[in-house]
């Protein structure tokens, strides 16, 4: 049951229930004409709520009454209030039990007239002051007499301080010295971390430029210890090796990967043991051929030789080999144009028709000329209406308004009769080169 369910019910007066620090915690009834509220910091202390003619009055009795445990009864109080009406009271203060460890007091406000026949527990406020006085005489006096054997022990203490304190004094002399010479050390150190952090910087630069040159350079790129752990690897080497970033420092056998020739351990120990650059190429699984390369490498300061893997996609090299052996291979003069008209492959047999036709260095037909260009040229001379119908029908070819073009046109030369025909062809797909152009000898077949 709560404090108020415990004494609403009994409390007419005006009042207020106190912990033991004098703090008011609950108020009950109409206070208002008790309190005077002092000015300062915010403050529930019945010193600061109450007239000062009831603070010392409050104060004896909670004393009295939380120290014996019993109800106390003050004198009759007279006091103005702040409409300046006169009040007559009797303070009453009742010790409360409640379900916890700490002491409570009511302090009751009581306006009514008590009968002289009355017996009641009547505090004389002066005899308890007399006695609090004397009680506090008594305490002081033991305070004294302990403050003195104190300053003895200080003066004791003080002493030997003092011969601490010379001992200290050499210290702090000997100190100094190493002062001295840690200082000394410091600006040497300071010298040695200055150098330290300029060879930091150029390392992070290094580290800066070897990441950078490997993303422009675009290869597959590995390095390995002596005992083939990863050390170090580009991105682009994980399209070949199953890598992550948590495979530094696992051995390079252990991770899968998508070349046919699964025994690069044995290169390794080769290159390691010769110190010599190993090159061989090597096919994937999807379909593309590498240039592998393992070149040894040597940290200057340890004796032990790691190596570095190079896989260099040369698909597109092998594939333009391949076809141009398949062009060079055909008996008609072949050419491939690109989108814009620029000859970007011819075979053998184009190369001895041009070179043996006023063109030996290929500066007009040969790689890297305009075939477009060429037939504006000729559109010039004496075969000028086979040269616009190449030129019209090569670029409706090319700009994919024709699905062919096939063209017959003289050719002499001063020894004898030549007639060809030019068939020009697109390629298909989203590819850098726009088409094909054969040129065939047909004279045997043109009386």
């Amino acid at each position: 049951m709560s404090l108020q369910q415990n004494y609403s019910r009994l409390i007419r007066p005006p009042s207020i229930v106190v912990n033991e620090h004098n703090e008011i915690i609950h108020i009950f009834g109409d206070l208002q004409p008790l309190l005077k509220f002092r000015p300062g910091s915010a403050s529930l202390a019945v010193n600061r709520v109450l007239p000062e003619v009831l603070v010392s009055v409050v104060s004896a009795l909670l004393y009295k009454s939380l120290k014996e445990s019993r109800v106390m009864f003050s004198d009759l109080v007279t006091f103005n209030d702040n409409n300046n009406t006169k009040h007559t009271l009797r303070v009453c203060v009742r010790p409360v039990k409640i379900e916890s460890d700490n002491r409570y007091a009511l302090v009751i406000f009581e306006e009514q007239k008590i009968q002289e026949s009355e017996t009641l527990n009547v505090v004389d406020i002066d005899a308890e002051i007399t006695t609090r006085i004397d009680v506090l005489q008594q305490e002081l006096a033991a305070t004294r007499e302990s403050l003195q054997a104190t300053i003895e022990e200080l003066e004791t203490s003080n002493e030997e301080l003092q011969a601490t304190n010379e001992e200290l004094m050499a210290s702090n002399e000997e100190l100094q010295s190493s002062n001295e010479e840690l200082q000394s050390v410091n600006e040497e150190m300071n010298t040695v971390n200055a150098e330290f952090q300029e060879k930091v910087l150029r390392l992070n630069q290094a580290n800066a430029d070897l990441d950078s040159m490997a993303k422009a350079v675009g290869v597959a790129t590995i390095f390995v210890d002596p005992n083939l752990q990863i050390t170090r690897f580009t991105a682009d080497a994980v399209t070949v090796f199953k890598l992550r970033d948590s495979d530094i420092g696992r051995p390079l056998t252990e991770i899968r990967h998508t070349l046919h020739d699964g025994d690069l351990s044995s290169y390794f120990e080769k290159t390691m043991k010769t110190g010599r650059v190993f090159e061989k190429e090597i096919s994937s699984q999807n379909g593309e051929t590498y240039l592998l390369r393992i070149l040894p490498y040597q940290v200057p300061s340890e004796h032990a030789m790691g190596a570095v893997i190079t896989l260099i996609d040369v698909t597109a090299i092998q594939d333009r080999v391949r076809l141009q052996a398949i062009l060079d291979a055909l008996p008609e003069h072949v050419a491939v144009l690109t989108t814009d008209g620029t000859i970007g492959m011819v075979n053998a047999a184009w190369k001895r028709f041009a070179k043996a036709n006023g063109d030996p260095d290929l500066l007009h037909s040969g790689e890297g000329a305009n075939y477009l260009e060429a037939c504006r040229v000729l559109d010039q001379t004496q075969d000028k209406e086979s040269a616009q119908d190449a030129y019209l029908g090569v670029k409706g070819v090319l700009e994919g308004r024709l699905p062919k073009f096939s063209l017959k046109y003289p050719c002499h030369s001063p020894t004898e009769k030549r007639w060809f025909v030019v068939n020009v062809a697109p390629i298909a797909g989203l590819y850098e080169y726009g088409a094909v152009v054969s040129h065939n000898n047909i004279s045997p077949w043109v009386e």
